[in-house]
């Protein structure tokens, strides 16, 4: 007898159709606040933003092109750019600097006006598919800003680095502690999903649910 493979109702969210279906439309930039406002948990919260050009030229016509996943401003004028890589990229720290670098160059004000040096925070989001340190298989969330090596006191607030690595995670149903943990479950198994299941808050997860949705 052939086996019968399960398909889901919903759009996958680790697609590229589905990331933006979720989280980079305007009548869906809820999902993404929640999103965001997990991963920031006791350390900032969002009640709005706005959607920014996910594109960004060199300075100088030789210097490459740098295309974002998501790239939103908070109500607060901070800078979110939010990735999802799921294959293997050796080099994805660099990445990362990279991103992060050009758009701190971008919001530098120029002339006499930056004088100040005051620059908005920024925020470089991940959901990765691969694992940053397979000698760690444990951990699932990195959280990093710029800290002193010896005392681990931070030294700049502005600049952080926020990775969820998704084969690391591995919570049932009854572990989820978080709302992070809750986005981190469904992200993994919304194809096993019929409805919206208690184990997951349905003041933040109801519109993953809702028949716009559906395939």
């Amino acid at each position: 007898m052939q086996r019968r493979i399960k398909t889901s109702r919903y759009i996958e969210i680790l697609s590229d159709f589905g990331w933006k279906h979720y989280f980079g439309r305007e009548e869906n930039k809820i999902n993404l606040i929640n999103f965001l406002n997990s991963l920031l948990e006791g350390e900032h919260i969002i009640t709005d933003l706005h959607y920014a050009n996910v594109e960004e030229d060199g300075e100088h016509s030789s210097e490459r092109k740098v295309v974002f996943d998501l790239r939103c401003i908070g109500d607060g004028g901070e800078h979110f750019l939010v990735e999802m890589q799921l294959q293997n990229q050796d080099f994805f720290f660099d990445r990362a600097v990279t991103y992060t670098s050009r758009t701190i160059s971008r919001l530098a004000k120029k002339g006499a006006e930056g004088n100040g040096y005051e620059l908005p925070p920024v925020y470089f989001v991940a959901v990765l598919g691969f694992q940053l340190n397979k000698a760690n298989d444990a951990k699932h969330y990195y959280s990093a800003k710029i800290v002193d090596q010896f005392d681990q006191e931070v030294l700049y607030e502005k600049l952080s680095y926020k990775m969820l690595v998704l084969p690391n995670f591995n919570k049932s149903k009854t572990e989820l502690s978080t709302i992070m943990d809750q986005w981190m479950y469904l992200m993994k198994h919304l194809n096993e999903i019929d409805e919206l299941p208690n184990y997951l808050d349905k003041r933040i997860f109801s519109r993953i649910f809702i028949s716009e949705s559906v395939v």
